[in-house]
């Protein structure tokens, strides 16, 4: 039997969310677009939504290599945090500039500011 990596459950939840998102973006990045409130689901956008979806799976793969690295580890969940707040801050400031981009912001910006909130607070109590 393979041996189990030694993380938390805040961990856990941090990866199995991230290889959610980072599988429905590259699998279905019209429907993740549709759910997350984007009003263009052109090519375009669906490729950018699967660039989300390698980012996530990188991040998740990040808190995976560094499940032995305690202090790496922590500063894996410290970034993937701040990319979240940078997820926000793109939603907002796209959403001030765009109207049509209005209800992406109302469902992104709680989405990620929880993401984010809870990424960061893991990080202190790991």
């Amino acid at each position: 039997m393979p041996p189990v990596l030694p993380l938390s459950t805040r961990s856990w939840l941090m990866v199995g969310g991230r290889l959610a998102l980072a599988a429905a973006c590259l699998a279905a990045p019209r429907l993740v677009l549709r759910l997350l409130g984007f009003p263009e689901r052109s090519s375009t956008a669906c490729a950018f939504a699967r660039m989300l979806g390698v980012r996530d799976l990188s991040m998740a793969l990040a808190l995976l290599a560094t499940a032995t690295h305690p202090a790496s580890h922590k500063r894996v969940m410290r970034i993937a945090g701040f990319v979240d707040l940078g997820d926000v801050a793109a939603v907002a400031v796209g959403a001030v500039g765009d109207p049509a981009l209005r209800p992406a912001a109302a469902r992104n910006l709680p989405f990620a500011g929880g993401s984010a909130l809870f990424s960061l607070l893991a990080a202190r109590a790991e």
